[in-house]
């Protein structure tokens, strides 16, 4: 093939004066050109084929995108280089930040992973993706804290090594599974085990103890449920009846045990054992007399039974306790026995003592006019003869005749004292609701119409009233005064104070005197019969009237005491038993 070229040659003017032609073979050129265009067309359909594969690449690519950002559990790739290839949206979410351009070294305290104590952070080496980097397979339990995933996230890790073509290590990858909820869980779980674990050992300790209680009981437990089966029975039960629980029905425990009425020959019926009544939903008591091989001399039981009953209140069994009252009915006979003896011993002492009474009175009756006669004969004589043979006789027989008149005088007044005070513990108590301060002016004004020389200051508080016998207890307050006036004799200034004061909610009544006093070493000789602290020559008086005070409160349920001082006064205190309160 030849291609023909022909160009024109122009004179100056522009005239063509001929003509210029060439031939030149393109047959070459032209194969070559040719094999461009298939070249040209081949390219085409491979670039439009290239096009199409990366619209099918570009299409997995997001695909596996897709896939890989819908997954649950976190995927990471790296190179061996430590550069993170592969880093999805789960994993974004469990370490709590995406794949940052760094070295492996900085992984631990930038993702801040510790190890499942959550205390120590994760050496390097330790990272499952680094163990994968350098060809190990492994799993492993992981603590992720950063600020995003606070407090903290538990995360088992799943890394292999990647391999290329050629088998060569070139990566390595890493599953990440969020277990946070498991562990909370298993923790849960673990918590509710080991309170489960306690609860248990509790109930076998409660179950020991309650068996220990029941075994160390002296008294007989036994329990049943609505069918009679037994579910308690402690060992004072087998001790005290004699055999254990026997799988009867309830109609056969009377014959079996040996149970009877009180007459100790009649069986006890069947409907009549507390147990049985306490299974019906009864609550009873009873006394049974029990007679059994076992117990072959028969003994006695106090039962009381009770239904059992659950949550709702329906009768689930019953329960009965019971103990041996053998002993205590044998003692009962014998109190009995005994009240009855005493009876007749009370009504033969009575008789005693009303004998006694009367035998008291006429002692009382002559000692009142036997011994007052000649007590009065030699007063009286004594007196005549010193008024008729008065000047006749010598200063020794008047003083020996005035002292034979002083005695019979004091043997009078000590006569007096005795009868008032034997006839108080036979005198009945007529008790009232007494006005003391109005009885206390009473005494005090009788008081006042004596004649004396001195002046004896009266200081009276407040003295509530009572009940009392109002005879008595003026007798009290007479003997109480009279014991300060007369103690007080030798106070130029005598004062005398009378009053009441609370005491553990009780009143107190007080006669106080700035007297002789006396020493408290003899404070317990006080209140008996012809007991004095001061010679008659000192103070006058037969000793009786303090025993009088001391008589008074005790019939009255109270008592007396005094408090004092030598030569700085006395205070006599005394209650009426009771709350004497008004």
């Amino acid at each position: 093939m030849f291609l023909t070229r022909v160009l024109p040659v122009k004179d100056s003017e522009g005239h063509v004066t001929r003509w210029l032609g060439t031939n030149t073979d393109i047959s070459e050129r032209k194969q070559a050109e040719e094999r461009l265009a298939k070249l040209a067309t081949e390219l085409a359909q491979q670039a439009e084929d290239l096009a199409h594969s990366r619209g099918d690449l570009e299409a997995q690519t997001a695909m596996l995108k897709l896939i890989l950002d819908s997954m649950g559990e976190g995927l990471i790739a790296a190179d061996r280089e430590g550069n993170f290839l592969l880093w999805n949206d789960a994993a974004n979410q469990i370490m709590g930040r995406g794949a940052a351009d760094i070295p492996t070294e900085e992984w631990t305290p930038h993702y801040q992973v510790f190890l499942p104590d959550g205390i120590t952070p994760c050496p390097i080496h330790s990272l499952p993706l680094v163990r994968a980097l350098q060809g190990e397979s492994v799993q492993v339990q992981l603590i992720v804290q950063s600020p995003e995933t606070a407090p903290g996230r538990f995360v088992e890790i799943t890394a292999r090594p990647l391999n290329d073509a050629r088998g060569s290590l070139c990566g390595g990858v890493a599953v990440l599974h969020d277990i946070t909820e498991r562990k909370r869980s298993e923790a849960e779980l673990a918590r509710h085990a080991e309170e489960l674990a306690h609860s248990r050992q509790a109930l076998e300790t409660q179950t020991l103890m309650l068996e220990s209680v029941l075994d160390s009981m002296a008294e007989g437990l036994v329990a049943a449920d609505a069918d009679g089966k037994f579910l308690i029975w402690n060992r004072a039960a087998q001790s005290i009846v004699g055999y254990g629980p026997a799988d009867l029905r309830i109609q056969e425990w009377s014959a079996h045990y040996g149970q009877y009425l009180a007459d100790g020959i009649t069986p006890l019926p069947a409907e009549q054992n507390p147990l049985a009544r306490a299974i019906r939903g009864e609550a009873c008591a009873a006394e049974i007399f029990l007679r059994n091989p076992e117990v072959a001399g028969g003994i006695w039981i106090e039962a009381s039974a009770s239904p059992l009953r659950d949550t709702d209140g329906v009768v689930r069994g019953g329960v009965v306790a019971f103990r041996d009252i053998t002993q205590r009915r044998a003692d009962e006979r014998e109190i009995r026995k005994l009240n009855d003896e005493l009876e007749i011993r009370v009504v033969e002492r009575t008789a005693q003592l009303e004998a006694a009474n009367k035998e008291l009175e006429a002692f009382s009756y002559s000692v009142s006019h036997d011994l007052r006669a000649p007590l009065r004969a030699m007063d009286g004589f004594s007196q005549a003869v010193l008024e008729d043979f008065g000047p006749q006789l010598p200063d020794e027989g008047h003083r020996q005749l005035q002292t034979i008149r002083k005695g019979a005088q004091r043997m009078g007044v000590l006569i007096d004292d005795l009868l008032r005070f034997s006839q108080l513990g036979r005198q009945p108590l007529h008790k009232k609701t007494v006005e003391i301060a109005t009885l206390v002016r009473a005494v005090l004004a009788d008081f006042s119409t004596q004649q004396e020389e001195r002046q004896i200051k009266i200081c009276l508080g407040d003295l509530p009233s009572c009940q009392c016998d109002p005879a008595l207890l003026r007798q009290l307050w007479v003997n109480l005064i009279s014991n300060a006036r007369k103690y007080t004799s030798k106070r130029e200034q005598a004062v005398v104070e009378i009053g009441c004061i609370q005491q553990n909610g009780e009143n107190v009544y007080f006669v106080r005197d700035n007297g002789a006093g006396f020493d408290m070493r003899y404070a317990d000789k006080l209140f008996g019969v012809f007991q004095r602290l001061h010679l008659v020559d000192e103070y006058e008086g037969t000793g009786v009237g303090l025993a009088i005070v001391h008589q008074v409160t005790k019939r009255h349920g109270g008592r007396v005491w005094a408090e004092a001082e030598v030569d700085r006064g006395a205070t006599f205190y005394f209650t009426l038993g009771g709350d004497t309160r008004q």
